[in-house]
């Protein structure tokens, strides 16, 4: 994918998917996987924000648009934009349109960068992601071990 790109520098789902790799169990699980991952962003949106909630939405904005949840606004294209992909190596989702890293990274915008967006950061990986993650890779080790 094209543009931003955030990775998890977390060394213990790092070291299980290289475990994972060298067992060669890799492209019977990434799909699994991009799932996990795609499932904990979809997540950070029915939460608005996880662990953090997301700043409420101003008054300009609800003036404009009415009452909603937040990055969800019916005819929104952040949330449904969102796409999910794996191979042999890799599991990740992703988004490609320029305007969602506003609202992942925060910052001005409008005409004249004179409004500013707060930072509400969806793709967020938690430990209950990352604990997913490792027993979903550790279930596709033994599995490979007893020979399934």
């Amino acid at each position: 994918m094209a543009g931003i790109t955030l990775q998890v520098d977390d060394h213990e789902v790092r070291a299980c998917f290289r475990r994972l790799m060298d067992a060669g169990a890799g492209p019977s699980v990434t799909p699994v996987l991009s799932e996990v991952l795609y499932s904990g962003v979809m997540d950070n949106f029915e939460a608005e924000g996880r662990p953090k909630k997301w700043q409420p939405l101003s008054p300009v904005t609800l003036g404009l648009t009415g009452p909603h949840a937040i990055l969800q606004r019916t005819g929104s294209h952040l949330r449904s934009r969102i796409t999910r992909s794996s191979g042999s190596k890799f599991a990740e989702v992703g988004i490609n349109w320029v305007a969602a890293a506003i609202h992942q990274f925060g910052g001005k915008a409008g005409r004249g960068r004179k409004v500013t967006i707060p930072a509400r950061p969806y793709f967020v990986v938690t430990d209950d992601m990352n604990r997913e993650l490792i027993a979903t890779m550790e279930e596709a080790l033994q599995e490979a071990a007893d020979g399934h």
